[in-house]
């Protein structure tokens, strides 16, 4: 999307900020859910195989 922002003016550039910093958001939202839900399954499974108490 930046190369086409670049390249042509199809984007009013308040609006071209406002899109990245939410999409910035949602990718950062989105890792940091995959973490905790590996992080809660590796736990889950360490307690099934009674490593944890």
């Amino acid at each position: 999307m930046t190369i086409v922002i670049i390249w042509t003016d199809g984007l009013d550039t308040i609006l071209y900020i406002k899109f990245s910093i939410t999409m910035a958001i949602v990718v950062v939202a989105g890792i940091l859910i995959s973490l905790a839900l590996r992080e809660y399954g590796s736990e889950k499974k360490l307690k099934d195989h009674n490593y944890l108490d």
